[in-house]
């Protein structure tokens, strides 16, 4: 039997997932093929559905954005050409879990901290003052962690409250994160994560990669859990920009501030890299705020996160 080609292969894909409307999972492209007399490209093989998948992980990985696909979910696929009018649910990237070296190879994000507005010294600050599409108006750029950075840029980070039933995690970072983040032993309301290069994808709106770059940290965080979906885990919010230029462990970064609610964990089932997990209601917080850092005491002082 004459062998089809991986375009011609492409193009039943594609076809398929026209008639179907929605994300479809491998097998269920495969079967559409087999089964459709509209389209003309045949499927043979014992395990069909792997041919297709990686068919269309080869498309994706080489052409990147301009591939005609996108993964949704493990070994499930949608269209570009769909994106905009597929419901809501399926308008997202599968945001795969953190491979390190493949990650710290990344180029991050910097600003020129010259080109924020002059009001944003120290504090946390509110969305509706200061909305995210601020970013687009400063001085932004990717730095390759083999390139020097200007001493005077500010590593954007993004800072993500993990909220359940009006509660917040708070935790320690392991001895580990310590050093790779530069935080300081101070009890933390926040997740800790960079804006990554591969971050932008086909619906990001900010041109930093927000969506994405959030959902990776909370992914990568959340897979320490045994009983954790992806599916499980509400899009992130964007809630104000936080920074601090006197504190030792704050001052060469810029936080943009994330809310997410997740599913109400065990803290005592957690794998190494963090400690003392605790869910603390975010109406007992002390007024103090002693124990957290610098970042953690602006966000609570200036916010009220009774709604969230």
């Amino acid at each position: 039997m004459k062998r089809h080609s991986s375009v011609s292969l492409l193009d039943a894909i594609e076809n398929s997932l026209y008639a179907l409307g929605r994300p479809a999972t491998s097998k269920e492209i495969a079967k559409h093929i087999k089964t459709s007399s509209n389209i003309s490209a045949a499927l043979g093989g014992a395990t069909p559905h792997k041919t297709v998948q990686a068919r269309i992980a080869v498309d994706i990985t080489s052409k990147k954005g301009k591939s005609r696909f996108y993964r949704y979910a493990p070994s499930t696929f949608a269209l570009r050409a769909l994106s905009e009018v597929y419901p809501t649910a399926y308008r997202r990237v599968y945001v795969g879990f953190d491979r390190r070296r493949q990650m710290l190879a990344t180029p991050t994000l910097f600003v020129n901290p010259y080109s924020l507005p002059p009001s944003i010294r120290s504090g946390y600050f509110n969305k509706n003052h200061y909305p995210i599409h601020l970013l687009k108006t400063v001085a932004l750029s990717w730095i390759s962690p083999r390139t020097k950075r200007p001493k005077h840029f500010l590593s954007v980070n993004s800072f993500i409250l993990l909220i359940n039933d009006g509660h917040v995690l708070t935790f320690e970072p392991s001895k580990y994160d310590e050093n790779y983040h530069s935080i300081s032993q101070a009890i933390t309301i926040g997740l800790h994560g960079h804006f990554r290069e591969n971050d932008i994808n086909l619906f990001d709106k900010t041109g930093v990669g927000f969506n994405w770059a959030v959902e990776r940290e909370v992914h990568q965080f959340l897979s320490k859990f045994s009983g954790y979906h992806y599916n499980n885990v509400t899009a992130p919010q964007f809630l104000g920009f936080v920074r601090d230029d006197a504190s030792l462990e704050r001052s060469n970064a810029f936080g943009v501030v994330a809310c997410v609610q997740i599913p109400r964990i065990s803290v005592e089932n957690h794998r190494l890299g963090y400690r003392n997990l605790n869910w603390r209601p975010l109406g007992s917080l002390p007024n103090d705020f002693v124990m957290f850092d610098s970042w953690s005491k602006y966000v609570f002082a200036s916010m009220d996160l009774g709604d969230q």
